[in-house]
């Protein structure tokens, strides 16, 4: 299992990615590979103990290392020495260690020097040559194990995570889709950015949909966080309050809202019983002094957001400009009045003549 975390743009972590990589996998790789005859290939973990191993991988995998050779953990760069392996025979091992990429595993290449200086014992000249290109054969198979295997296809994962992170959801992986477990997991990474941006696409065409049918009914919107008692407002509110908008939050001092001085007291009283009591609901109207002088009546609504365990935290509403409807209905309440007194009055008049 290899792991890493990533980050925002301030610096702090926001979630891991973690990879699982089959070990019969990493086997059948390391069979593909075109090697010397009697090279070895060992790719162990942290602990020493084997992950794969060609050839005859059953006889090797799980197998903590020789307590002599646990120097080739140690180190941060790639290096060669000579060891004895597991059945006797001495090797020269190319060796990427712990601290080397791919950060976390050990991976080492082994040549038999027996069989690789056989012909070449007679003569130290012609055998120098063949170290140094034993060496640079180990150390550039170490290298094509650690990248084409496992480092690759990492980076690009975690790269094209980055970009998603900071909302480009439009790059993908790359990664061929098949048998291995890179390939299988960049398809689901790739699904999984496709599905987000289907979905942000719609989100944003229900967003702009919701704001046109906002500034056609004219209500206002505010969200109010109980905790910090901060109060963000539409612009929508600002003007039904007779205010300019502007950035910002308010809190839940009324008396900076324009409202009337009658009504400060009442809402503010509301809005807390709102909180307190789970059962109860926000809603009210209230006069509003607009600078003009004017007096408007608005409607307002909201909803109350509660933790489980039934803290509230939150409070959204609605507010709406009923001015119109109230003095219909006070005009409607003196026309009734009126038609009331002038029917006492003419059944007054008919009950004198009769």
């Amino acid at each position: 299992h290899l792991a890493r975390p990533f980050r925002d743009g301030g610096g702090k972590i926001v979630g891991v990615i973690g990879l699982a990589l089959s070990i019969d996998w990493l086997n059948e790789q390391l069979s593909g590979l075109a090697l010397p005859p009697k090279t070895t290939i060992s790719i162990m973990d942290r602990n020493g103990t084997t992950l794969a191993r060609f050839p005859d991988p059953q006889g090797f995998i799980g197998q903590p290392m020789l307590a002599g050779n646990r120097f080739l953990l140690e180190g941060s760069e790639n290096a060669v020495t000579t060891v004895t392996a597991r059945d006797g025979t001495e090797r020269i091992v190319g060796y990427s260690p712990l601290g080397a990429e791919p950060k976390g595993l050990l991976v080492a290449v082994g040549l038999d020097r027996a069989a690789t200086f056989a012909a070449v014992t007679h003569a130290d000249r012609i055998a120098l040559l063949l170290i140094a290109a034993a060496v640079g054969l180990a150390l550039s198979l170490t290298a094509l194990v650690g990248w084409r295997v496992i480092r690759r296809p990492i980076n690009r994962l975690l790269e094209v995570a980055d970009r998603w992170r900071v909302g480009d959801l439009a790059p993908r992986t790359g990664i061929r889709a098949g048998s291995s477990e890179f390939g299988r997991l960049a398809h689901a990474f790739d699904s999984m950015a496709a599905s987000l941006e289907a979905r942000e696409g719609a989100l944003g065409a229900s967003e702009a949909r919701l704001q046109l049918a906002r500034e056609a009914a004219g209500f206002g919107i505010w969200d109010w966080d109980i905790a910090s008692d901060t109060m963000v407002w539409s612009d929508e509110q600002w003007l039904l309050h007779g205010l300019a908008p502007r950035p910002g939050g308010m809190g839940l001092e009324t008396e900076s809202w324009n409202i009337h001085p009658d009504d400060c007291g009442r809402v503010s009283g509301e809005a807390k019983a709102a909180v307190a009591d789970p059962t109860r609901r926000f809603d009210t109207e209230y006069r509003v002094l607009h600078p003009d002088g004017s007096v408007h009546w608005l409607m307002a609504k909201a909803t109350v957001v509660h933790r489980v365990d039934g803290t509230a935290v939150r409070m959204v509403g609605l507010s709406l400009d009923v001015t119109e409807s109230r003095e219909k209905q006070a005009a409607l309440r003196r026309l009734s009045e009126d038609l009331e007194v002038r029917v006492r009055e003419e059944v007054a008049a008919r009950e004198a003549a009769q």
